[in-house]
């Protein structure tokens, strides 16, 4: 199980950081994602969906306690965490994995 605290767009990749990403899958794809809250239709399956075009976010000027999940079937072995920020509010991440 891995815990980010309000990213938007996730990559995780199983491989070597030195892999170019076209040849790493996407892992977060293959997890379930929630959040303790999300921000109209910025819901937290947006996050890992796989577009860029599309976001999670949780409500703005909410700074403490708020945290985005994902969750997977079996464990997974995580090489890269690549986290896209496009939300102007989120001042620190946490990332726990």
């Amino acid at each position: 199980m891995a815990m980010f605290i309000i990213p938007l767009f996730i990559y995780l990749l199983n491989v070597s950081p030195l892999a170019s990403p076209p040849e790493s899958p996407n892992l977060a794809r293959e997890a379930q994602a929630s959040a303790s809250e999300s921000c109209q239709v910025l819901t937290p399956e947006k996050a890992n969906d796989g577009s860029a075009a599309t976001r999670s976010s949780g409500i703005p000027g909410h700074n403490s306690g708020v945290w985005f999940e994902l969750d997977w079937k079996e464990p997974e072995r995580i090489a890269q965490a690549i986290i896209h920020q496009a939300d102007a509010y989120v001042m620190e991440l946490d990332v726990q994995m």
